[in-house]
């Protein structure tokens, strides 16, 4: 539970750090929020790999 939690803060954090970035026009910010982002989906993928075996 606390993982999932974390996956989800992660990507919050990620979009809202992207969605900052992008509108004030401060790169950066918009490269730290697509870090956030990549870290989340690299939680994710790893739970998906798991699941489903090595198909992929």
């Amino acid at each position: 539970m606390k993982r999932k939690n974390l996956t989800i803060i992660i990507f919050v954090a990620g979009i809202l750090t992207t969605l900052y970035g992008m509108m004030k026009d401060n790169n950066e910010v918009f490269i730290i929020g697509l870090v956030f982002i990549i870290v989340g989906y690299a939680l994710v993928r790893t739970k998906l790999r798991r699941y489903f075996g090595e198909k992929s």
